[in-house]
């Protein structure tokens, strides 16, 4: 359990602080910094908040914490982590409040979350806060990202926050630390946080800082009004506790007579009044404001003489790269084949996890499962403060928007309720759907029209019976008929949220189809579309080395979650051919739709999925391994440009990762990416396919990972040796594995040594 925890200030330090303070020898970081388990997810449970850190040897006198900043302004976190862990250490940083009012303003203006000027979300901060507060403080299961996000000016009144903290836990519990010492002697505060609590001194090689912004000139005006507004509630600070920190320009001596308490409503309304004045500035001089921060569409300014291109960005879940008509032949994609011959085709696209939950985070923030800590399947929720792409896309002056499915967040009992999440990571609306199997129990907007409709009771029994035997390779159409089909359904929305925009933004839309996914339920017509016989024959068990390391692979075929006989890969590949062939029916209305709007040939379009599926190959279904079912995805990508040039219809067939997807958008939409990420953008290739864009690419699973690069697969097992190693240049259907063979010896240890560079590469500090 948490030793410490840093419960705040946001923008005083806190990431800096963590991560020194996990350089310790003697502390483990918790999976992420920040938790939000007592803010935001308290209705998680004990248990999944126990998950989240790692599992402690206290007999080599090893702790963990965690630091969400959130924690100190939430109403409710002071009871709630008195009432499970009453005696852990608590670390709290404060900042001169006028600079961390402004910092915060511009992380939340970088992030896409803030569309006014400075001045203006100042003085606007009342309308936008007080009333959320209250109904925070009397329904504690309500989140408001309004109080979250907004919160310029009430975070800065520190006593009172403080204050109601003393009324759970005893000052000698908290270490109070003052920013600007952090910033200015990082050795010295981190020596007297490791003395706090009772660790051996410890000093790091360098203190980097992290989360700096540099947010250029601001209003002298607004500066002289935050700091005359927050002047006394500076020194009530300093005299409650008896110390000095010398924000305000005339100190104060804390012997002197007691500071009256100031009016709260009418300081705050004074101050409001001075920033309405002062907001009264042309977008010129707004834009010149914000400028050094962040490039950002002001209101009423003038508008671009051509409009950018749209996104869509569409997803299925599951779908094996050469389930398509442009490179196995074997199923019909009318639509994606066109998006191929007007765009490139990735043939070498590697999922960087051949699992759901994995790669969709890695897709979402840049990271490697060995960054996230997220190896496998689990019940997981990606935090409110991750950087991600979406919010850079969305900063670029963007109406975005996402339906179906995503994977970043858990819900117990009803999908909707991860809406603020969804705002949080860069969505401004969303309808999600979740995938075949979670849809028998977790509520969503799609359960609900299923429900009234009297099939969702008929969907649940018909998994049950999938289940009850262990036959989910059983072959039949879905109960629930072709119209409230989930692949049908998530399109429908998509479509008609794209007939109805009418906004002034171009708009970003991602689809995220829960298909071609198991179980093999495609309903008819496409249940019957295609005839078993004419199925390509599943790949082989590869030939192997009888004195190999083994991994992962080796448990799946020994031990296969499912037991196919000769009849069910045929019926199989068949049933997932119609599931492709409809989704791919789906994308074609979506596509009407758009050139209906007369912007198609303005927009740009990226076909992607999160794994592949084995169907039958080497005997196995599913996901989760490196072979080439599993972990080669489709990659499509075609945009306003290449609809014009020569190079349409162009193969790329080196090394791509599914995380350069986001960065790829991001430039193609005018932005760029400031946080730390490991995708690469793949315009370059958009404009010469000649080039290379990778020497190599990575995939991670179940603390396994894999290198593709140039003639040679290889993947280390759990314990770093070579275990699966395939020619696939001579031999592209991985028959053979080389993997223990003494002529390999030499290329085995040269691929391994790159993959452990890799991995050294692509490290990080700061939290998703």
């Amino acid at each position: 359990m948490p030793k410490f925890i840093i419960i705040g200030v946001q923008k005083g330090g806190t990431t800096s602080l963590f991560a020194y303070l996990t350089s310790h020898p003697q502390i483990l970081p918790a999976i992420s910094k920040e938790i939000h388990f007592f803010d935001i997810f308290f209705d998680q449970g004990l248990d999944w908040y126990v998950k989240q850190f790692p599992s402690i040897d206290y007999d080599k006198f090893l702790i963990t914490g965690e630091a969400s900043p959130y924690y100190i302004f939430h109403p409710h976190v002071p009871q709630r982590l008195y009432s499970l862990f009453p005696e852990t250490k608590l670390i709290v940083l404060l900042r001169n409040p006028v600079e961390r009012a402004i910092s915060h303003y511009y992380m939340e203006l970088s992030r896409g979350n803030e569309y006014l000027s400075l001045a203006e979300a100042l003085a606007k901060e009342t309308d936008r806060v007080d009333l959320e507060l209250a109904k925070l403080q009397s329904d504690p299961s309500y989140y408001s990202s309004a109080h979250q996000r907004y919160s310029y000016l009430s975070r800065g009144l520190y006593l009172e926050q403080l204050q109601h903290w003393f009324d759970w836990f005893p000052q000698k519990q908290f270490l109070i630390l003052k920013s600007e010492d952090l910033f200015a002697h990082p050795a010295a505060i981190v020596s007297q946080v490791f003395k706090f609590l009772e660790l051996p001194e410890y000093e790091l090689p360098e203190y980097c800082r992290y989360m700096a912004g540099n947010y250029g000139q601001i209003n002298k005006g607004i500066k002289a009004a935050l700091s005359e507004y927050f002047r006394p509630h500076n020194r009530q600070l300093e005299q409650y506790l008896g110390r000095e920190f010398n924000w305000d320009t005339d100190h104060w001596d804390s012997g002197s007579e007691p500071v009256n308490k100031p009016a709260p409503i009418q300081a705050k309304q004074e101050l409001c009044q001075k920033l309405a004045a002062l907001s009264q500035v042309s977008p010129e001089q707004i834009r010149t404001e914000i400028a050094p921060w962040h490039r950002l569409e002001i209101p009423n300014s003038p508008k671009p003489k051509r409009k950018k291109p749209n996104i869509l960005l569409l997803m299925s879940d599951q779908h094996r790269e050469d389930a398509m008509g442009c490179s196995g032949g074997w199923v019909r994609t009318p639509n994606l084949d066109r998006l191929a011959a007007e765009g490139i085709r990735f043939s070498n696209c590697i999922t960087t996890s051949p699992i759901c939950i994995p790669t969709r985070l890695s897709l979402a923030t840049g990271w490697y499962p060995h960054n996230t800590g997220i190896w496998d399947n689990c019940n997981y929720t990606l935090s409110p403060d991750s950087r991600t792409w979406m919010q850079v896309i969305r900063a670029q002056g963007y109406r975005t928007a996402l339906f179906g499915k995503t994977h970043w967040h858990s819900q117990k009992s009803d999908l909707r309720d991860g809406l603020p999440l969804l705002n949080a990571y860069g969505f401004d609306e969303a309808i999600e759907v979740l995938g075949p199997r979670a849809n028998t129990n977790i509520r969503s907007q799609m359960t609900e029209e299923w429900e009234a409709a009297g099939l969702w009771q008929a969907y649940k029994d018909d998994f049950a019976e999938r289940f009850r035997f262990f036959c989910p390779q059983k072959v039949r159409p879905s109960p629930l008929g072709l119209h409230y089909y989930y692949d049908v359904w998530v399109a429908r929305q998509a479509c008609n949220y794209l007939e109805s925009y009418s906004g002034d933004e171009p708009w970003f839309c991602w689809v995220g189809f829960p298909g071609p996914h198991e179980p093999w339920d495609a309903p008819e017509p496409y249940a019957t579309l295609y005839d078993p016989a004419d199925m390509p024959f599943p790949a082989p068990i590869p030939t192997i080395e009888s004195n190999r390391p083994t991994g992962w692979l080796d448990e799946q075929i020994a031990n296969p979650r499912v037991v196919l006989d000769e009849s069910d890969p045929p019926q199989m590949r068949a049933n997932y051919a119609g599931s492709v062939t409809l989704i791919d029916d789906q994308i074609g209305k979506i596509l009407g739709v758009i050139q209906g709007r007369g912007e198609l040939e303005n927009t740009i379009i990226a076909y992607v999925s999160d794994h592949g599926e084995m169907n039958g190959d080497c005997g196995l279904t599913y996901k989760g391994n490196f072979m080439k079912g599993s972990v080669q995805v489709p990659l499509l990508i075609r945009t306003p440009e290449t609809l014009e040039s020569a190079i349409a219809g162009s193969i790329y067939p080196h090394p791509v990762e599914l995380l350069d997807v986001g960065p790829t958008l991001v430039e193609l939409a005018g932005g760029t990416l400031n946080s730390p990420q490991f995708g690469k953008s793949l315009v370059p290739v958009l404009r010469d396919p000649n080039q290379l864009h990778r020497e190599d690419a990575l995939s991670e699973i179940k603390q396994e990972v894999m290198l593709l690069q140039g003639r040679w697969k290889v993947a280390l097992n759990q314990q770093g040796r070579v275990y699966l190693l395939f020619d696939i240049e001579n031999d592209p259907q991985e028959t053979t594995n080389l993997a223990g063979r003494s002529d390999m010896m030499k290329i085995a240890a040269e691929l391994r040594d790159r993959i452990l560079e890799r991995i050294k590469q692509s490290q990080v500090q700061s939290e998703i």
